[in-house]
């Protein structure tokens, strides 16, 4: 029984994971990833949320993960001018709501703790594999790659992100619009920027939100695209450098300090994507089947992309478990498989919907979308305070998420707000 995973991103990482806890001897699991190196440098940062916590628990990452994150304190709220909308310590309500943090890695810090703690990576991880074709013939699927070599499985999982190989054999593929435009990057610190904070500069038709570490700052600059590109649109880094010139003199710290510019000189690494939105309408074929990025993507601002994928390895692992562990399948039927897939996307394509249009309602709400928005970020939200949204809108998030049903929690932790899926 051979899984071949396409890329070796977070969403791919973690699925080889939850696989290997299978108990199931038979299993071989082959992750393809097209880049020479398996442990991507690209990108800025990643959140996992508590729910997500408790799988990296549960696959026995946690002692390492927490290893990587900084003790996230205060949540800040500014306006154009740098003037003070609200402050609080909304990171602490969230571990009392439910028990684990909100961790923010450094995504390539993130990539390397899973590939190193990958046991027999060597013989599951081959980088420089693109795949140029794939087939399905009786019950296999054949996976072409560029340089002439043809691996051969029972499933192939596509996590193989925006620009998805595996999608495009879904005969139902339609490439989504990217109303926002985000310039992402790392830079340093800064004087004048709280530690440990995430701070949101709000303005009209952009938003600058920055986390920051002891000595980091990773910022995320979101813009309204007036273009409406399609996500698959690649900016040069003219373009970047074009964005960044706009917003040279845009305060993004308390009383205008700092500004974005500060940030900008000080960058070690930056890039500028599209923020594609929408979540296929199909996530399966034959064998073939995806998860991650490659089936629903959204806008970045709350940081539930990661997780939403981390709930698809969740559903997925799940079923794989039942069928190959409970009910002794050795070689499962293309039928199997696909009431298996069908009962995957059917658990998982309302939540992802739900989550697309949270993120991106907040994006627009951040934003000033509107003029009813931006009078609620000015008078209404400073009222209303960071504990209200974590008490009654974030915590439906953390609250329903999904977990491998097969697996303990070493370091169990539980808040105020009670999990709806516990291992029994």
């Amino acid at each position: 029984m051979r899984v071949i995973i396409l890329g070796s991103g977070p969403t791919g990482l973690f699925l080889a994971h939850a696989l290997a806890k299978l108990d199931y001897p038979a299993l071989e699991i082959t992750i393809l990833e097209q880049r020479a190196d398996p442990v991507d440098p690209t990108g800025a940062g990643l959140g996992l949320w508590p729910h997500s916590v408790r799988i990296l628990d549960q696959l026995g990452l946690l002692p390492e993960a927490r290893k990587l994150v900084p003790e996230m304190k205060t949540s800040i709220h500014l306006d154009p001018r740098g003037r003070l909308l609200s402050e609080s310590t909304l990171f602490d309500r969230i571990v009392q709501n439910h028990g684990h943090p909100f961790m923010f890695f450094e995504r390539a810090k993130l990539i390397e703790l899973l590939y190193e703690q990958l046991e027999n990576r060597a013989e599951i991880v081959f980088a420089g594999k693109k795949v140029v074709g794939i087939h399905e013939k009786h019950d296999v699927v054949e996976v072409a790659c560029e340089d002439g070599s043809v691996l051969v499985a029972d499933i192939l999982v596509g996590c193989d992100g925006s620009h998805s190989i595996a999608r495009r054999f879904l005969p139902s593929h339609s490439p989504s619009k990217a109303a926002f435009r985000c310039l992402f990057g790392v830079s340093q610190l800064p004087a004048g920027l709280d530690h440990c904070a995430m701070i949101e500069t709000h303005d009209q038709g952009a938003m600058i939100q920055l986390l920051t570490s002891e000595d980091r700052t990773f910022f995320l600059l979101y813009e309204a695209n007036t273009q409406n590109d399609s996500q698959a649109t690649r900016y040069s880094d003219a373009d970047a450098e074009a964005v960044a010139q706009r917003f040279e003199h845009h305060s993004v710290g308390k009383e205008g300090k700092v500004t974005f510019g500060d940030l900008w000189e000080k960058r070690t690494r930056a890039g500028l994507f599209g923020l594609e939105e929408g979540v296929q309408s199909k996530w399966f074929s034959g064998r073939v089947v995806l998860a991650g990025d490659s089936v629903h993507k959204m806008t970045s601002n709350l940081a539930f992309g990661l997780n939403v994928s981390l709930e698809d390895v969740a559903a997925l692992t799940n079923r794989l478990h039942a069928l190959l562990v409970i009910q002794h399948v050795t070689h499962p039927t293309t039928s199997q498989l696909q009431v298996l897939f069908a009962d995957y996307q059917a658990e998982r394509y309302s939540r992802a919907k739900l989550c697309v249009r949270m993120t991106g309602l907040y994006t627009r709400f951040a934003t000033w979308n509107n003029v009813l928005f931006k009078w609620m970020s000015l008078y209404v939200a400073p009222k209303v305070g960071d504990m209200f949204v974590a008490d009654w809108v974030f915590s439906w998030i953390p609250r329903g998420g999904l977990v491998l049903t097969f697996l303990r929690e070493s370091d169990p932790k539980r808040g105020e707000v009670k999990y709806l899926h516990e291992v029994q």
